[in-house]
């Protein structure tokens, strides 16, 4: 799974809604008692994205979370074309 947007402390922002981190805990914990993958990675790339899993224990679910920040720390995302400049 990759994600990439804006996020603060606990919860990920989508245009018209949130996600927050028990969500996505108690998401993960259905997905893995219904045997619903054998492996999952999540890659997510938003503010202060590692607070997502600060309380959640993944290897017992066989998960794997890659994130762009720690807790606390903005990512600073990176947007190209037409946004894009190097010297000007």
């Amino acid at each position: 799974m990759y994600f990439s947007d804006h996020g603060a402390p606990g919860f990920l922002i989508f245009p018209h809604d949130s996600l927050y981190a028990d969500e996505l805990e108690n998401t993960i914990k259905t997905m893995h008692n219904n045997t619903m993958y054998k492996e999952l990675v999540m890659f997510i790339e938003a503010c202060e994205s590692g607070s997502l899993f600060q309380n959640m224990d993944l290897s017992a679910l066989n998960a794997w979370a890659l994130t762009a920040t720690n807790a606390t720390s903005p990512s600073y995302g990176t947007y190209c074309y037409p946004h894009d400049s190097i010297n000007d």
